[in-house]
């Protein structure tokens, strides 16, 4: 019987542990009904309090119980047991780490919403899903990051079922691209597996899979090239993905990955970006060890940051060995907030080199100056102001070009231009204002005109 194995099993996971019956055990399940059932009968034999769950209609976190006692959380699970309180994920995640009295937590969720277990060592997936991506999902909980110990994973299969036969056909397919990329990096194919295994879930759908198999009783042969075409396009992703600007890619797939964000920049390119930015704004970068750390310059404290970020890298690797690093990649909360202000109208953006399409004028290249210009009008009830754009196209040379100007503000899109080196804007800047003055009637630059960017654009 399923439950006598797991309860035997769990004997000799008490018996082997330096920690006896201290040590805590992940079990999950795919099923509500199967979780009360695993919650009762270990209660029955482990007493009330040494269980919690987690499934997915619980909320995340409640605020009054994040501070609350750890023991008199605990209380109401001893009392009544873990299905009959009303708990979160968080509280559950917090009794499961500090209180010695829990030794099981019984999840049915395999990941997400940054429930992470490092803390404990030993997962039994009591129900398998036939979704590869899902078992690797429940494991990454435990292993992925920060994880100290060696893992002990313990999953009850059927063995000779359609479920065992599409799952041992994904592994092998896995494993054999995680050996194939760990031959050529270095890296420990099992971190790579587990990568490669959120890939995946972008690339195929395990359930049109798994569905075939079951009506025609085997894994035909278009199922398998189906699997081994996915397998080989993660891969390919993955090797694209572990070199970009961004945290996590793992839900692209390899074609959307080409075709939305795949870029020539580099993690490289970004740091001196970030560094050159908190010079401008007169912020130290004060290197700690391999990590750095610095105070947010005061233009963005709006923009809800702290004040100060610790253990900060540009190094994938140390962030991924690490938990408490601050991988400073796009999608992190300071480097997408840096970027959205560079953009920005209060730092001057509208600032680029841009190659427009536009065979009329092709060879031209100059600069465009945006410029907003303020008119007062003077009325019997008070003064109006008026603000009207004023864009000027030059080349470096001086000469102002509105045939130029024209193409360029009709055509908004344009592929960026090959990293180059425009040259001095100093020339054509004196041209714009000396042709801008008369034109829109200019008296007190200063006061009149506010400079919002530039850009240096090639038309071909």
């Amino acid at each position: 019987h399923k439950l006598d194995e797991l309860l035997k099993l769990i004997d000799i996971i008490c018996e082997e542990s330096p920690k006896r019956d201290k040590e805590k055990t992940l079990i999950f399940t795919e099923y509500r009904e199967t979780q009360r059932y695993l919650v009762n009968e270990l209660e029955n034999k482990y007493g009330k309090g040494s269980v919690v769950v987690i499934h997915g209609d619980m909320k995340l976190e409640r605020r009054e119980e994040n501070i609350r006692d750890i023991d008199a959380t605990w209380m109401p699970f001893a009392k009544d047991g873990a299905i009959a309180t009303p708990t979160t994920k968080r509280t559950s995640q917090r009794l499961f780490r500090e209180n010695d009295n829990v030794r099981f937590l019984v999840s049915t969720e395999a990941g997400g919403e940054g429930i992470n277990l490092q803390f404990c060592h030993i997962c039994i997936n009591y129900d398998l899903p036939w979704n590869p991506m899902r078992l690797e999902q429940r494991v990454g909980r435990i292993y992925r990051f920060g994880q100290e110990k060696v893992v002990q994973v313990y999953n009850f299969l059927n063995k000779g079922t359609i479920e065992d036969l599409v799952q041992s056909y994904f592994q092998n397919r896995l494993e054999r691209a995680s050996a194939a990329i760990a031959a050529v990096t270095g890296e420990d194919p099992e971190e790579i597996m587990g990568t490669l295994n959120g890939q995946l879930e972008s690339e195929i759908d395990p359930s049109r899979i798994y569905q075939r198999a079951v009506v025609d009783g085997t894994l035909n042969k278009q199922s398998q090239q189906e699997i081994a075409e996915a397998v080989e396009r993660a891969k390919r992703a993955y090797e694209i993905a572990t070199q970009s600007l961004f945290r996590d890619v793992s839900s692209y797939s390899f074609d959307n990955y080409k075709r939305e964000i795949a870029t020539d920049l580099t993690l490289d390119d970004l740091q001196q970006f970030f560094e050159a930015f908190l010079t401008m704004h007169r912020r130290q970068i004060q290197r700690k060890g391999s990590f750095f750390e610095f105070l947010v310059p005061d233009s963005m404290k709006a923009m809800e940051l702290p004040e100060r970020y610790n253990n900060a890298t540009f190094d994938r690797e140390l962030a991924i060995r690490r938990t408490d690093a601050e991988f400073m990649a796009l999608g992190h909360p300071f480097i997408d907030a840096m970027l959205a202000y560079v953009g920005s109208y209060d730092f001057g953006g509208l600032t680029a080199i841009r190659e427009i399409n536009a065979p009329e004028i092709a060879g031209v290249e100059g600069f465009l100056f945006i410029f907003v210009v303020s008119r007062r009008i003077a009325r019997e009830d008070g003064d109006e102001y008026l603000f009207e754009m004023a864009p000027v196209f030059s080349t470096a040379e001086g000469k102002v070009d509105e045939t130029a100007l024209g193409f360029a503000m009709r055509y908004t899109t344009g592929s960026s231009a090959s990293l180059v080196n425009p040259p001095d804007p100093t020339i054509a800047f004196q041209a714009v204002k000396k042709y801008l003055e008369p034109k829109a009637g200019i008296w007190d630059w200063d006061e009149d005109v506010e400079f919002i960017g530039v850009s240096w654009m090639r038309f071909v």
